[in-house]
């Protein structure tokens, strides 16, 4: 149990993923493709503008982009898992 600030602390936290320390170690990363989503702002969105496609490696970490058709305009996903709770988050962009 956690307040919802320290919940969110701890999302901050787990998205926040270090760069790979060589371009030799980023190419090794083996990606497994968790599949492409829509992405709705509220239950009555029934043509969603926004598409996001995600992979995870072995090691936990997320990476992908958001796509936003209305705007044609692109975002990187990065994040991890946790291994021991299966939880998942995510950063979008560059912003905290």
């Amino acid at each position: 149990m956690a307040t919802a600030e320290e919940f969110a602390m701890s999302a901050m936290d787990l998205a926040t993923v270090p760069p790979p320390q060589s371009d030799e170690q980023a190419a090794a990363i083996e990606w497994m493709p968790l599949g492409t989503f829509a992405v709705s702002t509220h239950e009555k969105d029934v043509e969603p503008s926004h598409v996001i496609q995600i992979a995870v490696s072995k090691e936990g970490i997320v990476s992908g982009t958001l796509y936003n058709i209305d705007t044609d305009q692109c975002q990187t996903v990065q994040g991890q898992v946790d291994k021991d709770t299966q939880r998942m988050a995510l950063r979008i962009g560059e912003k905290r």
